[in-house]
């Protein structure tokens, strides 16, 4: 799949939305690794295999600034993740 990056500044809030178009993250799989578990994990589009660490850090980053994390997941496959900080 793709990984679409944007970037906007709005008053004093910095929102980054990370589109990402695999088909393996639909909302029936998507909430296994919304756990912010560092074990939590499923086979990436190439079937490359991973411990879900890297979500789990980024979300405790999120965390310790203060900043929010939403998510967006697409019926057809894919989730757009928002993350939005206090710049």
């Amino acid at each position: 799949g793709d990984i679409t990056c944007t970037l906007h500044r709005e008053n004093n809030c910095i929102s980054l939305s990370v589109y990402n178009s695999s088909e393996v993250l639909s909302a029936d799989n998507f909430s296994t690794l919304i756990g912010f578990s560092p074990v939590s994990s499923l086979p990436g589009t190439f079937q490359e295999k991973g411990l879900g660490i890297g979500l789990f850090m980024v979300c405790q980053l999120i965390l310790i600034i203060r900043g929010t994390i939403t998510y967006d997941i697409h019926p057809n496959g894919g989730v757009t993740a928002i993350i939005k900080i206090k710049s």
